[in-house]
């Protein structure tokens, strides 16, 4: 693909119910959000929890399965597509009845993969229940509506594969929890195919059980009548069978922090994960603690980094946040960012540091007390979501919370002395079980080192062992090599270099579905005619001949400034691959990384006449070209090539993937129509015009 076309590319994909829930506290809900909690048990087992609140005329339901931690794979991922899938369709109702009543009743109907929680005016408690209920009693799980979603979670999971945050999240949770652990799983194309209306069906089955359930009903309704809908739509949900609990251990974490390194070069940014595993149940005693201590920790963090604070740069674009996060299972500590290069180690050593501070000073008072006054403000804040309210009711059930708990919130927030966050600190808070994850440039390791009890560990995005070569070895080999390798490979320098003229189709869509179709013609003589249809309509084209450029986008001439003009120039002949030396290109070598299973030679190529530099990815079995990633406008794009087939006696990728963080990292799949070689393309269609 040429650079041409990824600019245009960038261009095109660029361009390509919450009424009830914005009323707060100020609208009338209560600062005691489950004062006047009861609950009770049906004969199937399932807990019901009610709170009575008449403020105003609504009613929020919540069906909550907590079943025990199970490992999916093969299925990895089949939670998170059954969720969704509970209101696609029932026994007794289409996915299109389903969403046509939550739009007459104009309720909140949210699913997840541990249930649904719905919300509509009170006068339609009846009617939200008793959806609610059939969704989550009779739920289908349609073919159609199964596909539907894999697609979609592929998309995702292929956009993630490409964005250096989402690798380092995936990466910590690897290495924070093992992957024999549930929560160590990581969703794979693999494991999304596996997935099947049956498997959906069976996640179901198994996990959605009165036994292991609750139900919540806050809002506009009177004990009695909450006990009879309760009863009436759940009394007779029977589930065959028992719900089976396993025992998960994390792995031991080694003393001392470390290190793990992901190649991903090019980019002006890294992504940073530093976290460990660690004991800390939502009913401790130190749960409200930990919250204020969560607030203090980002205080202090980013008082030391004004670049990433948004209080002192509001147009800041990067991110820096941690938490200590309680679990029923496992808790953790996690600090993330997404950072400058430059700020890399100084972000990392601002953890460490932070950690040091909080367990060894007294928190001076009016850092305390500005905590103090955020936590407040986000615990208000979250009352103004009535949804919140079902959960913090749950939650006092599910965790068995005294009940006074969220009732006293604020007066036991008040009462926190700065040596209680000092001792909780001091238990929680440890440095030397941090595992830092850090997707960027390998220059980074340098830095890096001083952190880490043992050299830097290097990881490939899906988190396999690198090797990276010592430097005497990388000098060994030879970019031009590499190269020469992949001519022979696809065909072979001398047939390639007897093309006089190629001409490519391929198609595809757009991100939103429009049908899209690029056709590019180039002939001896750096002539190249590039048009881009979108939608059956000329979306775009760029004309090269010789020295003389013209672009234009739907229909308007595009300015080309100096640069791009003079790397048009030279930079489009036929396969320029066999051309490298010719034609002046610089070539050195990146080293090595794994690029969807396979291990590739990196051999960056700079372009004659400009700066610009594409680093180019050989798969060191097979020689052939598997990626290419530049940095275009400050945005990063990848593009990776595929299912190589033979044509017109060479093996040529007909099907390509594009990715750029410039369009929210939505991909573009292509697929080879047509090729063409040595057709005799007439001279008049480069014929570039009128300046």
């Amino acid at each position: 693909m040429s650079r041409l076309f990824t600019l245009l590319l960038v261009s095109l994909v660029q361009v390509a119910g919450g009424g009830l829930i914005a009323q707060g506290v100020a609208n009338g809900w209560p600062l005691s959000p489950v004062a006047n909690l009861v609950n009770f048990k049906l004969d199937n087992g399932l807990t019901v929890i009610f709170v009575e609140d008449h403020e105003v005329p609504t009613v929020t339901f919540q069906l909550f399965a907590d079943y025990p931690l199970d490992l999916a794979y093969p299925a990895s991922g089949v939670g998170e597509i059954t969720g969704p899938l509970l209101r696609a369709g029932t026994s007794s109702r289409s996915g299109a009845t389903i969403a046509g009543t939550i739009e007459r009743l104009e309720a909140d109907f949210r699913t997840d993969s541990h249930g649904i929680v719905a919300r509509a005016k009170s006068s339609d408690r009846e009617n939200l229940l008793a959806l609610l209920a059939d969704c989550i009693i009779n739920s289908d799980f349609p073919p159609a509506a199964v596909q539907a979603l894999q697609v979609a979670y592929l998309g995702q999971l292929q956009v993630n594969q490409q964005n250096p945050a989402a690798i380092a999240e995936n990466l910590a949770k690897r290495l924070c929890y093992g992957t024999s652990h549930p929560y160590g799983e990581v969703p794979t194309e693999a494991s999304l195919a596996a997935i099947s209306p049956a498997t959906c069906q069976a996640f179901h089955r198994r996990n959605f059980r009165p036994v292991v359930s609750y139900l919540v009903l806050v809002g506009d309704l009177q004990p009695a009548e909450a006990r009879r809908l309760a009863t009436t739509y759940f009394g007779n949900w029977q589930v065959p069978g028992k719900a089976v609990a396993q025992l998960f251990d994390t792995p031991p974490l080694e003393k001392g922090a470390v290190i793990h390194l992901v190649n991903w070069p090019g980019g002006p940014s890294a992504a940073l994960d530093l976290s460990y595993s660690v004991k800390l149940k939502p009913n401790s005693a130190d749960a409200l603690k930990v919250d204020l201590l969560n607030r203090l920790f980002n205080q202090q963090w980013l008082a030391d980094l004004p670049e990433l604070n948004p209080a002192a740069n509001p147009a800041t674009a990067y991110t820096a946040v941690a938490r200590l996060t309680a679990d029923p299972t496992m808790g953790s500590f996690r600090a993330a960012a997404v950072v400058p290069n430059e700020l890399v180690d100084t972000v990392v050593a601002g953890v460490f540091k932070t950690m040091s501070r909080l367990d060894s000073e007294l928190v001076n008072p009016a850092a305390l007390q500005a905590a103090k006054e955020q936590v407040k403000a986000d615990f208000l804040t979250s009352l103004a979501n009535p949804i919140t309210r079902a959960t913090l009711a749950m939650n006092t059930v599910r965790f068995r919370l005294p009940p006074a708990y969220y009732p006293n919130y604020l007066d036991n927030l008040a009462k926190i002395k700065a040596t209680e966050v000092l001792e909780i600190a001091r238990y929680y808070l440890d440095p030397s079980r941090i595992q830092v994850v850090v997707v960027g440039d390998p220059g980074l390791a340098t830095g890096l080192q001083r952190f880490s009890r043992s050299p830097v560990r290097y990881l490939s995005p899906a988190g396999d062992t690198q090797q990276l070569m010592a430097p005497l070895q990388m000098e060994t080999i030879q970019p031009a090599a590499v190269i020469e390798n992949y001519l022979a490979a696809i065909g072979g320098r001398a047939l390639l270099l007897q093309a006089r003229d190629l001409r490519t189709i391929f198609t595809g869509q757009t991100p939103d579905g429009l049908p899209l179709r690029q056709v590019e013609e180039r002939k001896e003589g750096h002539k190249m005619r590039q048009q881009l249809w979108l939608d059956g309509e000329l979306y775009s084209e760029a004309i090269v001949n010789g020295k003389e450029v013209r672009i234009t986008q739907k229909g308007e001439r595009m300015a080309i400034d100096d640069a791009a003009l003079a790397a048009l120039q030279v930079a489009n002949p036929l396969f320029p691959a066999a051309r490298y030396q010719a034609l002046g290109y610089q070539l050195t070598y990146g080293g090595m990384e794994n690029v969807n299973g396979r291990i590739a030679h990196i051999i960056n190529v700079k372009h004659p006449g400009d700066q610009w530099q594409v680093q180019e990815y050989y798969d060191t079995v097979t020689a052939l070209k598997i990626r290419t990633r530049s940095t275009e406008n400050g945005a990063i794009v990848t593009t990776d090539y595929r299912d190589y087939r033979e044509v017109a006696g060479m093996l040529y990728p007909h099907k390509w993937r594009t990715v750029s963080t410039d369009s929210n990292n939505n991909p573009l799949e292509m697929q080879l129509e047509s090729l063409q070689i040595n057709t005799n393309i007439p001279d008049r269609i480069f014929e570039v015009g009128e300046q």
